[in-house]
């Protein structure tokens, strides 16, 4: 029962470590909006699981309860940490990028499984009332090329920007100083400059908006002093 308690956790360990090292990739590729959010999630479920196990593990011997907690709680941490290590120095390399390549389909349904669990936000929902409120046509989380746009509305892309957009603080985990976090941040916002272009290479005008949880008293001025003629 030991045996295949280590053999289990030794697989789980292995799992998490290529989630990791693929969302570090993507992460580190300005070319790709792909969500990282339900690889993080997926990758939290299996530490979970794991800590789990390892408990179990020490449950046939002579430990006392609070000793085995402790142990099972300092393996998670420091697989934890070594997660976050390998992600980030495997993730940059081309390793990083053809386990994505490779993983690609199972991304996509950790995406697609996750994805529920954080959207639709507050603004986008409000958002969308608007539009349908005013009989408008539109596509949400519409692709153009290998990106996602919030909305196309004619010939309109409309991006509603979240704190993600601007504050370092959203990025990176607890151990990261703040000139990692900002660095990070800049690269995402590189991202934003890349995905504006690709949306007006293929003809389209552009509307960018700042929000938080909800979409600004002013948000019709601030399209309308972009250009927006919708409505």
């Amino acid at each position: 029962m030991l045996i295949l308690a280590i053999a289990i956790a030794v697989l789980l360990a292995l799992i998490t470590l290529l989630l990791a090292v693929t969302e570090a990739a993507i992460r580190l590729n300005d070319e790709d909006d792909r969500s990282t959010d339900g690889i993080a999630f997926a990758r939290m479920a299996l530490l979970g699981v794991f800590g789990i196990v390892v408990s179990q593990s020490f449950t046939p011997g002579k430990l006392n309860w609070y000793v085995a907690a402790l142990l099972s709680l300092l393996i998670v941490l420091g697989l934890s940490i070594l997660v976050q290590l390998v992600g980030k120095t495997v993730g940059k390399h081309s390793f990083g990028r053809r386990l994505l390549k490779l993983l690609a389909p199972v991304v996509k349904s950790i995406n697609i499984l996750f994805t529920p669990l954080s959207l639709p936000t507050e603004e986008t929902e409000e958002f969308e009332q608007e539009l349908i409120k005013r009989g408008i046509t539109y596509k949400k989380n519409a692709r153009l090329g290998n990106r996602l746009f919030d909305f196309l509305v004619a010939d309109c892309a409309v991006e509603l920007d979240g704190p993600y957009h601007r504050n370092a603080l959203m990025h990176g985990h607890k151990g990261m100083s703040q000139d990692e976090r900002q660095k990070i941040l800049e690269a995402t916002q590189d991202r934003d400059v890349l995905k504006t272009k690709l949306a007006q290479n293929a003809g389209y005008r552009v509307f960018r908006m700042d929000v938080t949880n909800h979409l600004p008293v002013n948000w019709h001025q601030l399209l309308v002093d972009q250009g927006w003629d919708i409505f």
